[in-house]
């Protein structure tokens, strides 16, 4: 590929067309991009790379519709990634990645992992979530502290002590490092 065979096409002062450029930009040569601005200079692009990635990139939101006069039911946007990872990224410390809908499915064909220093299931407020069931064939919970780990302490091998002389207390104690269970 040699730049003799570059071409580049305007379209007015906001839409440029570029095909088949060796300069090197960030994803590797051009094969094609297009280039738009605004009159404040928010910049957007769309290419294919020599390396075979295409790319778009907007120095505004991106928004993404379909399905506006689809009937209900049935997929109405789909990604598809036959090889590889989905990444979704949120770049910033304030950056968050919301996924919203009457019901949501999470389905793993073989591990679901959800990590961060803190995870809340359910609302915000003490009441907002009306039901949580954990299904499986096998649950378990394990921790240093907390109500669950203390109520689970209660409800199983600790109950072989009920109605004997060994007070609850002494048995909590003896899982839970966090004092006795109220």
């Amino acid at each position: 590929m040699t730049n003799a065979n570059r071409q580049i096409d305007s379209f007015g002062p906001k839409l440029v067309f570029e095909t088949y450029s060796e300069t090197a930009t960030h994803p590797g040569p051009v094969s094609y991009t297009l280039t738009s601005s605004t009159d404040d200079q928010h910049k957007y692009q769309q290419g294919l790379y020599e390396s075979g990635l295409s790319r778009f990139y907007a120095e505004g939101s991106i928004q993404v519709e379909s399905a506006a006069k689809k009937s209900i039911g049935g997929a109405g946007y789909t990604i598809i990634c036959h090889n590889g990872d989905i990444i979704i990224q949120a770049n910033t410390d304030s950056g968050h990645i919301k996924i919203k809908g009457a019901d949501i499915t999470i389905d793993a064909e073989r591990n679901l992992s959800l990590k961060g220093d803190k995870i809340t299931i359910g609302g915000p407020g003490k009441y907002d979530c009306d039901k949580i069931d954990l299904i499986a064939k096998n649950v378990n919970a394990t921790g240093n502290e907390g109500n669950l780990v203390a109520n689970l302490m209660m409800s199983s091998p600790v109950v072989c002590f009920n109605d004997t002389l060994v007070s609850q207390n002494k048995i909590a104690s003896s899982f839970i490092k966090k004092g006795p269970i109220v």
